[in-house]
């Protein structure tokens, strides 16, 4: 038998036991009182991320499109040559403060201008380029955005006088006469093709702005062209992670497609039937659509904020936080080994 100081160890162990599970049960009960006070906050904050997740997935999506547009617009005006404008446009957001689709864009509308005086295409490139440097100059100076600047520079090619005005450029019959006198080109304007006043537009006009060259280099660390550059850098790396996802996305529409068009057939072959179809649903569809919308909500709701949806929710966005780095990382790495 155990004597009484072995027993009354053990009662002093049990109640010390006793003790601490009873305190270990309050302080659960307390979290679990805070998770259901704060239960709504986190549905909201679950929302929250599953919106910004799907938000910049569609923006990712719709920039990698553009992107692959703007690049094939720039193969068939720039040909041989636009490689040149291709290289330029890797570096785009930072030398001129246009993401590579916008800079492709606004490229492929100068080079359309200017690929049919009779330069060979690498040349004309170069003009572009030279052209878009300038471009990101005046709305550095002038508190513009670039393409602005640019569109103004593209419409005196043309022979379109005012735009270029606002950045102290001028491209009318007479100042090109004047700047054709100045080079010692003695020739009049009238006398000139419709291309040879574009080549010599884009002398007038490097000219005429010459004052605000390598502004936009000297000033890109003022706060206005960090702005503009972090914008564009954003474009440009949402673009690359949509390219990931355009194969997937184009799968989908291939199939929607084909769908609407095997739709299509059938209503044609089957005319009445679908037109009692129809009427059909007219009836019944707003009670259907009705009661699928309530499903699916409460579905995504439970989902959403069950632990497997905010666990799913927290994946995506860390799959998301990786993809990012992984894109920048050249960058990133070269930051850190400088610090």
């Amino acid at each position: 038998m155990a004597d009484v100081s072995t027993v009354s160890v053990l009662l002093q162990v049990k109640d010390q036991m006793s003790a601490g599970l009873k305190n270990a049960e309050g302080r659960l009960n307390k979290l679990g009182g805070a998770v259901q006070k704060h239960r709504q906050g986190i549905r909201n904050a679950g929302l929250a991320i599953g919106g910004a997740l799907t938000g910049f997935a569609a923006l990712a999506i719709k920039n990698a499109s553009d992107l692959n547009e703007s690049m094939n617009a720039v193969n068939v005006v720039f040909g041989e040559g636009s490689k040149v404008i291709q290289d330029f446009g890797k570096n785009s957001a930072t030398a001129v403060g246009l993401s590579q689709a916008k800079f492709n864009q606004l490229a492929a509308s100068t080079g359309a201008l200017l690929n049919r005086t009779g330069k060979p295409l690498a040349e004309v490139a170069g003009m572009t380029t030279d052209l878009a440097t300038r471009a990101a100059d005046l709305a550095s100076v002038y508190n513009t955005e670039v393409d602005e600047a640019m569109s103004a520079i593209n419409q005196a090619l043309r022979g379109e006088t005012e735009a270029i005005r606002r950045f102290g450029g001028e491209v009318s019959e007479a100042a090109l006469q004047q700047f054709l006198m100045s080079q010692g080109i003695n020739k009049s304007s009238k006398e000139l093709t419709a291309q040879e006043k574009r080549l010599y537009r884009v002398q007038l006009i490097m000219s005429d702005t010459a004052g605000v060259a390598g502004d936009f280099a000297k000033t890109s660390g003022d706060v206005a062209n960090q702005m503009r550059i972090a914008k564009e850098q954003f474009a440009d790396t949402s673009a690359k992670l949509g390219m990931a996802l355009l194969p997937a996305m184009s799968n989908i529409l291939n199939i929607i497609n084909k769908v609407m068009t095997a739709t299509a057939k059938w209503v044609a072959d089957n005319p009445k039937l679908a037109s009692a179809i129809m009427k059909t649903i007219a009836v019944v569809g707003p009670l259907a659509i009705g009661i699928g919308i309530l499903a699916t909500s409460v579905f995504a709701l439970n989902l959403a904020f069950s632990p497997i949806g905010l666990i799913l929710v927290a994946v995506a966005a860390a799959v998301v936080g990786l993809i990012a780095i992984f894109v920048k990382w050249d960058d990133m790495s070269v930051k850190l080994k400088v610090t």
